[in-house]
């Protein structure tokens, strides 16, 4: 019987991408998934959990350049990656990924499912029993792998088969139509491990946000066994120096030759893109640190060999972050640093970005703030339009955003009419006289909010005065006028 395909493009339509990918892969095509994320562990011989959060900044912009969601921009490279043999699930948990993916295997289902989608929600409610327990096995795997104590196989598996046994003899068919058993409940009947597994398979909270991670290494708060792939080598490059240093004058440019080093090596390509350095420096006292340098967005490295601007200007944040820290624990003005005799620098996370995804995104304007994100030591603060009719309210951060149903075209035309800067409380001026004036659009107002209720419009004007300087001024219903901004 030949796979069920479906086309789902229609169901990603202002549903944003959650932050885990569970997909069918195999080992050879690993590269595949490394294209997404540096970030990713292998549940079993054929499947793999993407993490995509490490890179989410990078892939909104690719697929804002592009014109789509970023759901629909995965979906693209995954198909371009896999075609129609594709079978894979976007979830904000693994586990409920893992279950909705057992059930697609189970129907013999192939395609990209949001879970928090319409078609998602549905078929996760659809899903047996049989789709639930199948990951089991291999969740007992990881669990003996990673917790301490070790779980009891043999009680695991009894208590799996009383559960069985139980929604058998129940005649209950679909885990959902046991949602209202709480975990306490499951716990008493079932053990501490299963009612842990409900937990995660919660029907009642489908939240997008994203799990967090507690510790180095890589477990979840709730108990999830995650355990990162690492790779088999990573490039190092290590440095003994002649004589005591830890001026940053005097490491810059030995930081600089050993980039150009690991540029040189052989055993990572230049298609690959950089998300974090380990800087593991020795302390005149033997002691070793480790500083991260890591990358908002992935960085080609090989791009920027003879100067790595950007690696260095990361280099010297966590460095100067690592003194400060370093001088408060022993006592020291900030201007004192532990002189250093050597350090290895470790390539420890990068994404290979395949010939293909570089032809379908192309290079833009949005690749120069990428790039300028990768220097600062701070994030820039992205804005997005909102459907607002007070021109200096009509705009929101990028974490404040939400998707709307309807088209925001006509905002984004009426916001080129706006000047990039603006006083949130609009200041009195006398009517414009000997200056140029040229309207640009009359808005509406929160009259009721207002202390005159008969103010009910603006107009808007540029006003460009003898000087040529440029305002942006508006005309209340009253005919008073303000000053609302500048355009220069």
């Amino acid at each position: 019987m030949k796979d069920n395909v479906f086309n789902l493009q229609t169901h990603a339509k202002n549903i944003e991408l959650p932050r885990y990918l569970i997909i069918t892969c195999l080992p050879k095509h690993q590269n595949y998934l490394q294209a997404l994320t540096p970030t990713l562990m292998q549940w079993s011989s054929r499947i793999y959990i993407l993490d995509i959060s490490t890179c989410q900044r990078f892939w909104e912009r690719q697929a804002a350049k592009l014109g789509l969601t970023p759901f629909e921009m995965i979906h693209r490279i995954l198909l371009q990656s896999f075609g129609k043999k594709l079978r894979a699930v976007a979830a904000s948990h693994p586990w409920p990924g893992l279950f909705l993916h057992a059930y697609m295997r189970e129907k013999k289902l192939s395609g990209f499912i949001n879970l928090h989608g319409p078609f998602g929600a549905t078929l996760y409610r659809e899903a047996s029993w049989t789709a639930w327990l199948r990951p089991l096995g291999q969740l007992l795997e990881h669990w003996l792998a990673t917790r301490s104590p070790k779980p009891d196989p043999v009680l695991f598996r009894s208590h799996i088969g009383r559960l069985e046994r139980a929604m058998l003899r129940l005649d209950i068919a679909t885990p959902a139509a046991l949602r209202q058993a709480a975990a306490t409940a499951m716990k008493r009947r079932f053990g501490s491990l299963l009612a842990e597994v409900w937990e995660w398979t919660s029907f009642t909270q489908r939240s997008d946000e994203p799990a967090t991670l507690f510790d180095e290494q890589n477990f979840f708060e709730d108990g999830f066994p995650w355990r990162s792939w690492q790779p088999d080598h990573c490039p190092m490059i290590k440095r003994n120096l002649d004589e005591p240093a830890w001026q940053w004058d005097h490491l810059e440019p030995l930081l600089k030759e050993d980039l150009d080093r690991l540029c040189d090596d052989a055993s990572w390509s230049i298609g690959e893109r950089v998300t974090e350095l380990c800087w593991r420096l020795t302390l005149y006292g033997m002691e070793a640190v480790e500083i991260p340098i890591r990358f908002r967005n992935p960085h080609a490295l090989h791009s920027e060999k003879d100067q790595h601007k950007t690696t260095l200007y990361q280099a010297l944040y966590s460095y100067e972050a690592f003194t400060r820290q370093w001088a408060a624990e022993h006592d020291q003005s900030e201007d004192i640093s532990p002189p250093l005799v050597s350090w290895t620098l470790t390539l420890k996370s990068r994404m290979r970005v395949s010939q293909h995804i570089i032809d379908l995104f192309g290079t833009s304007q949005s690749d120069d703030i990428l790039a300028l994100e990768n220097k600062l030591p701070t994030p820039l603060l992205h804005y997005r339009l909102k459907p607002d009719f007070q021109p200096h309210t009509s705009f929101c951060t990028e974490a404040e955003f939400q998707s709307y149903a309807f088209s925001l075209e006509s905002w984004r035309l009426a916001a080129t009419l706006r000047p990039l800067f603006f006083s949130h409380t609009p200041t009195a001026c006398p009517p414009p006289k000997h200056c140029t004036l040229r309207f640009l659009e009359r808005t509406s107002v929160d009259w009721w909010l207002s202390e005159d209720p008969h103010d009910v419009c603006h107009d808007y004007f540029m006003l460009t005065d003898a000087s040529q300087r440029s305002q942006w001024v508006f005309r209340n219903t009253g005919g008073k006028w303000y000053s609302h901004g500048f355009f220069d």
